[in-house]
């Protein structure tokens, strides 16, 4: 049985992965959401084309605003 140091340990351990879970999903989120803009929104210097457009993924750049 655990007494009440074991526990008190054991909350803040689940505190500390929980914001640690919470901080890493904020990051991917802020990763895809630059991906999304680089692959279908940034014109492309050598291809003249959004990569997306150039793939024929869509037929036109898209707006950040399309994202919301």
């Amino acid at each position: 049985m655990l007494d009440a140091s074991e526990k008190v340990v054991g909350g803040l351990l689940g505190i500390l992965l929980a914001s640690i879970a919470i901080r890493l999903i904020e990051r991917w989120t802020a990763a895809s959401d630059v991906w999304r803009f680089l692959r279908v929104c940034r014109v492309h210097e050598a291809l003249r084309a959004t990569p997306a457009v150039a793939l024929g993924i869509t037929d036109r750049v898209w707006t950040i605003g399309r994202f919301d």
